[in-house]
């Protein structure tokens, strides 16, 4: 079943000559939590997941839009959609968004999310920070350029795309890295596989 998204509509619009920009496009939704919390195709933007005492996945977020042509930036901002959809054991995550009508319109679409203390997480993203804090499960995580940071958590981590990141205080199973930058690692248990590609 799909849950469309909340929307509350707050246009910001500069002065001629300069950069416009619409910003905190807010939505919300709450979904039953379910094994597994998938987030497909956010491109860029920050994410933070945190554990807490609960039974349901709840998310919070807003977009932003940047460019010069407020009808790109209308169009662009009336197409983006979060929807939450259940099955097989997962709360899915769809973040769609209608294409860039031009090179200098850009977006960024920021999420905090509270999810159950044991739940396994699979995210794709592009570019931003991934924040975990206190979730105990498995991590599988696709970037492309994201920084991650993860605290005060436990599970098995594979993570690919990683511009660099952080992880504090981890007891994992196995943790096998792919990034461009050093990720550093503190207090961290588990058998460690760390792939860095240095430029």
């Amino acid at each position: 079943m799909k849950i469309m998204v909340i929307f509350l509509l707050a246009l910001v619009f500069s002065s001629p000559g300069f950069c416009s920009v619409v910003e905190e496009k807010k939505f919300s939704l709450e979904e039953k939590a379910k094994e597994v919390l998938v987030i497909t195709d956010h491109q860029q933007g920050d994410i933070q997941i945190k554990g807490v005492q609960t039974d349901r996945v709840k998310l919070t977020g807003y977009l932003e839009v940047y460019g010069d042509d407020q009808t790109e930036i209308r169009q662009f901002y009336e197409g983006v959609k979060v929807e939450a959809v259940q099955g097989e054991g997962k709360v899915i995550i769809q973040i769609s968004r209608p294409d860039l009508l031009s090179p200098e319109l850009d977006h960024a679409i920021f999420l905090e999310i509270l999810v159950p203390q044991e739940i396994d997480l699979d995210i794709k993203t592009g570019a931003g920070r991934v924040e975990i804090k206190e979730v105990k499960g498995n991590l599988v995580f696709r970037g492309a350029g994201a920084i991650l940071e993860i605290r005060d958590s436990s599970g098995n981590i594979q993570a690919q795309g990683l511009k660099g990141g952080h992880i504090e205080n981890f007891s994992g199973g196995k943790i096998c890295l792919s990034s461009e930058q050093e990720v550093t690692l503190i207090e961290v248990d588990g058998e460690i596989y760390q792939e860095i590609n240095n430029e």
